[in-house]
Formats: structure tokens, sequence, C-alpha cells
């Protein structure tokens, strides 16, 4: 397949691809979205099978407007609508339950369907130009490190897609958080940049999905992320835990030629070898936005083994974690 790269000041000829039937790669705030007419059944299965999606991992309908919502769900309840007061357009999506004419590949047979109303304004002004909802989970080969940047999804999807927008990139680096309004307590499948605390200040029931405590793999995901093994680079991924002192001790003397370990920014000039920088400690979401440019560019530089220091599981961090956990496949070493 010839894949076509449009510039932002092109949009009209992506929304003609995702008008035919097409996949078109573009920018989001959270990471680059491989969409398609969520309308069109075959258009959407041509997503999966870019992506070589396991399908019965749903996907998120992404619209330009709170009022192209109700064109998707079937119930846009009082709960969903205070989350999208505070929150839309930004990075959260609500799991509603699905309208009839939403196709099954998009939930993956089930009656809901993920929404989200997306701040970026490229993909605001694509999903208009298009006149359609576009369905678009993460651009990147299933299971792999979700893209943030044009360079990395054009080097992964480039000949597996109709066109590709070159946008920036992306702002907070990691999908967005996935919320669950569709019951009587608001629960998050996903954590993302939208935390537990943040979604409590308005609704002080929001808790999280017993997989995100107990650390268990959903047989049926109601949502992305929920089940499959994901953000997985080719290099090993181990999570540190310890103080950095004894960290950086450690891996003074035991990190290999073919080893990196990653590092805040506090302790990344007294570390001689091997390493990136996360960002500062005293704020995670800047480790938000790098983990995954940083798991590529290991890839890229050829590392066989990633060491990566755990963070508390709070706010952001809690979001990082499950990241990090996924693409680790539980691999961890205490110090």
């Amino acid at each position: 397949m010839d894949t076509i790269v449009i510039q932002p000041t092109g949009l009209e000829q992506a929304a003609e691809l995702i008008q035919h039937g097409e996949t078109v790669v573009f920018p989001t705030e959270t990471v680059y979205g491989l969409g398609a007419d969520a309308t069109n059944p075959d258009a959407v299965l041509k997503i999966f099978k870019a992506k070589n999606r396991p399908a019965d991992n749903p996907l998120i309908v992404h619209v330009s407007s709170l009022s192209m919502i109700e064109e998707v769900t079937s119930d846009f309840n009082e709960v969903a609508k205070t989350v999208a007061k505070h929150f839309m357009p930004g990075p959260i999506t609500l799991v509603l339950k699905k309208a009839a004419h939403i196709p099954d590949a998009v939930s993956a047979g089930l009656p809901t369907v993920g929404v989200r109303f997306p701040k970026h304004p490229v993909a605001r002004e694509l999903i208009t130009k298009a006149g359609t909802p576009i369905s678009a989970p993460s651009a990147n080969i299933s299971g792999t490190v979700s893209a943030t940047s044009f360079s990395d999804v054009y080097r992964e999807l480039n000949g597996c897609v109709g066109g590709i927008v070159c946008g920036d990139d992306c702002e907070f680096g990691i999908e967005s958080t996935v919320l669950d309004v569709t019951g009587e307590i608001p629960v998050i499948l996903r954590p993302g940049s939208i935390t537990l605390e943040m979604l409590q200040e308005i609704l002080p029931k929001t808790r999280l999905h017993p997989s995100l405590i107990e650390g268990t793999e959903e047989k049926k995901p109601a949502s992305p992320g929920m089940k499959y093994t994901h953000y997985s680079p080719k290099a090993e991924v181990v999570l540190v835990y310890g103080k950095m002192d004894t960290i950086i001790s450690h891996f003074e003397s035991h990190l290999d030629e073919q080893e990196c370990l990653f590092l805040f920014s506090e302790e990344y000039d007294t570390f001689s070898k091997n390493k990136m920088c996360l960002g500062t400690k005293t704020d995670l979401s800047q480790m938000a936005h790098e983990i995954f440019r940083l798991l590529k560019r290991a890839d890229l530089e050829g590392y066989q083994k990633i060491y990566i220091p755990a963070v508390e599981e709070k706010g952001i961090g809690l979001s990082i974690m499950n990241r990090l956990k996924k693409s680790s496949g539980g691999k961890v070493l205490s110090l």
C-alpha cells in the first residue's frame, strides 16, 4: 500500500481518505491514532488488519463536539455530561451504551463503546471535515510501544495505512483515561493523565477497576489496555524498585553495554553510561510525556534490556506504572 504523507494544512485529503473507507494516522494530545470511519464496518476492519490487533480488543470512537457524542451512544447520561463539562475536550474516554448503528467490530461485540472528544486541533478538524466519528486506537502494531511523534509512527506504519498526517509531538505522551459511566459508580478502566484524584473531585464515588488494584487481566476487556501485553519494545524491560542512590551504585558496576538505564534529571549527571533522562522526579507528567519516546529510542539504539525506576502509584504515577507493568511483563528487580 502506498501511504500518503499529509500536512496539517491539507486535511481535506485526509478527510477524503476517511470518507472512502481508508485508514489515516493523525496526531492527538495523547498519542498518535490510527483512524477510520467508525460507522463503516469494512473500514474499521482495516484498522485491525494494519495493527494486527485482536478482534476482541475494542476501539475508541473520536468525535469533534459534545453533540456528536449523542450520535454514537444511546445514553449520554448525567454523570457522563458532568465529566464532559470538566474534562472535554481532553485526554479522557467515556464508556457509554452504544448506539445501534455503531458496528460491533468497534465495540468487540460489547453493548458499550468508548467515546473521546480530543483536545488536539488537528484531530478535531479531521473529524469535522470527514463528517463522521472516527474509530482510532493508538497508531502502532498491536502490543508494541505507542507512537508519540510523526517520525516514530511513519517508521512503523508507512505502507500499512492510507495516509499519515504529519503533526507535532504529543502533549501528554500516554493514552487517555478510560472511565466507565454506564453504572451507578464511575469506574476507571485505564488510568491516564486525568487521574483518579482529579475525577474524585467532581465525582467522589469514582473508583479503580479491580484489575488495576489486583494486577489481573480481563478476559473480556471493556477498554483497550485491559487484557493484552501492551507498550512493549523489542528490548526486555525491567522495573527497578529501591532508593535512587542504591540503584545508581548497583548499575555503575552491573550495567552491560547492551543495557540501558532510565534516570531522572536529579541523578542523570551522576551516572556515567548508557542512560536516558525521564525528566524531573518532582513532576511525573514529564516522565509520562517521555516514556514511550524513550522506549522506542532504546530500541533504535540497539539496547537489549532497559531498566526503569518504579514510581509511586499515585496520581499520574499510577498511569505510568500501569503502562510499565504491562511493558515489563512483570519483570522486576528489587535493590
